[in-house]
C-alpha cells in the first residue's frame, strides 16, 4: 500500500501540475494523492480505479481484514 497524506508542499520544489493548487489549499493540487494497493488474489493486476476515496478507515479496514481482535472498549 502506498498512499500520501495531501499535495504537494507550497514552499520547496513540489509540482502538482497539471493541478492547481499545493498541501494546504482546497484546490485539486492540494486535495488529490497517490493511492495504491496491491492485494493478490482480490484486486486484479492492472486494475485502474478513477472514483474518488478516503484513506480516514484504512486503520479499521486492515484491522478487519486482518481480523486483529482488542480488547479496547473504545469504539
Amino acid at each position: 500500500m502506498f498512499l500520501s497524506d495531501n499535495g504537494g508542499a507550497h514552499n520547496n520544489a513540489s509540482q502538482n501540475t497539471p493541478l492547481r493548487g499545493t498541501k494546504g489549499s482546497v484546490y485539486e493540487g492540494g486535495l488529490r494523492v497517490p493511492f495504491a494497493i496491491q492485494w493478490k488474489g482480490v484486486i486484479p493486476v492492472n486494475t485502474k480505479y478513477e472514483e474518488s476515496v478516503s484513506s480516514l478507515d484504512i486503520m479499521a479496514s486492515m484491522v478487519d481484514i486482518l481480523d486483529i481482535k482488542s480488547n479496547r472498549k473504545k469504539p
